[in-house]
């Protein structure tokens, strides 16, 4: 009874820290309903651990599936097949902390949650109403110096050597 209080508990501040890990990435990333949804669906458990399967082992594979789909570093990565092995206890949680940072880095460099196949495609930054762009001036440009002036100034020219005298006894 003592042991399956402690699971309840535990299980609880595990659920509490995804939401908050869902909830600053949300908020870091200005994630829309639709992929903090994914998010979610991502990394919560919706149900408590059981013995054939715990929330490392669906976690993993669920951040791995993302890593390969949606948020590969190219289409070609997304033709790779799909490993759809059994899901195994893991030794330690260093895989799937590998994963879960991986999965930050890649929405910290621009990568999207989607279900559509444009996943890759990058979005647009919709300004603030009042902000506009800075123009910036333009400046014509100077006429380059021929090729041969401008090579010659990093022609490295010999130097004539020094002797240096050696004395005799």
């Amino acid at each position: 009874e003592d042991n399956r209080e402690r699971l309840i508990q535990a299980f609880t501040r595990l659920r509490s820290a995804t939401h908050l890990l869902i909830l600053l990435l949300s908020l870091w990333q200005g994630l829309s309903s639709e992929q903090t949804a994914i998010l979610e669906a991502t990394l919560l458990p919706l149900l408590q651990d059981t013995p054939q399967l715990g929330w490392e082992e669906s976690v993993d594979a669920a951040v791995s599936h993302l890593l390969k789909t949606c948020l590969s570093r190219s289409p070609k990565d997304q033709a790779i097949s799909l490993s759809t092995g059994p899901l195994t206890i893991p030794k330690d949680t260093s895989r799937l902390k590998k994963h879960i940072t991986l999965l930050c880095d890649r929405l910290g460099k621009g990568g999207r949650l989607s279900l559509s196949s444009e996943a890759n495609v990058p979005t647009t930054i919709m300004m603030p109403v009042g902000c506009e762009s800075i123009p910036e001036p333009i400046v014509e440009q100077e006429e380059e110096p021929p090729l041969q002036q401008d090579s010659a100034k990093y022609i490295k020219k010999k130097q004539p050597s020094k002797r240096i005298k050696s004395k005799s006894d």
